[in-house]
């Protein structure tokens, strides 16, 4: 029996994204494929020469879990990235807005994913707990299908936000004979986070100064590896 809570808290910098883009712990919320799926389907058995009935992803356990067990950070704003046959790439945002994506040099990955681009999206929450607990963070798999359908993976790890506090998002994208454009929509599915203890989390979210937040996120010393570490 656990008693202590875990306290997490989402903090951003940005009061748009606070008032209408907000991570969601425990979603009851179903995708929209789902709540068209009837929890029963009824084909016909050649061996027994009868209707059958089988159970569709409705009633699975696992799916239902994986939807209502994380904390679900969805997509901040619209960015249109161009990935280009020679593995080039561009992307189109409004200034403005503070979206930013980068990327990797293949060497860092090299023998991981093949044939790909790996590219970052710079999110715009921070995360902060007050206990030495792991998460694991992995795509919104069953919210959306629109990545796969691209064939776009997204790196997934484990973390912890208590001695590091960024969620930066992760996507590796295949280089193909042709061009394509992955369209990312505000609000859409993108990483869920699930923590990896049976303590009772209590989560927020907080609208912060820039000071405030340098204050959370500068603990880094300006070195080019072995950053991670907890400061003294």
């Amino acid at each position: 029996m656990f008693s202590k809570k875990i306290n997490l808290t989402a903090y951003t910098l940005d009061k748009n994204i606070y008032d209408f883009c907000k991570p969601v712990y425990k979603s009851k919320a179903k995708p929209s494929w789902l709540e068209q799926l009837k929890s029963v389907i009824v084909s016909w058995d050649e061996r027994t020469q009868m209707p059958a009935k089988s159970g569709t992803l409705l009633t699975c356990p696992g799916v239902r879990d994986f939807l209502s067990t994380p904390i679900q950070v969805p997509m901040w704003g619209d960015i249109d990235i161009l990935i280009k046959p020679d593995g080039s790439w561009t992307y189109n945002t409004r200034p403005e807005w503070g979206l930013t994506v980068t990327h990797h040099n293949e060497a860092q990955f090299k023998g991981a994913y093949n044939n790909r681009l790996a590219l970052k999206l710079s999110n715009p929450w921070i995360f902060k707990t007050d206990s030495k607990v792991n998460f694991m963070v992995t795509e919104s798999h069953y919210s959306t299908s629109y990545f796969r359908d691209l064939g776009v993976l997204f790196s997934p790890g484990v973390t912890n936000y208590y001695k590091q506090h960024s969620l930066n998002v992760h996507l590796n994208c295949p280089i193909k004979d042709e061009a394509y454009i992955i369209n990312l929509k505000h609000g859409m599915p993108l990483i869920s986070i699930f923590p990896m203890t049976e303590r009772e989390i209590e989560f927020d979210s907080q609208l912060i100064s820039v000071e405030e937040w340098n204050n959370i996120s500068n603990h880094f010393p300006y070195t080019f590896v072995g950053r991670y570490f907890k400061k003294d």
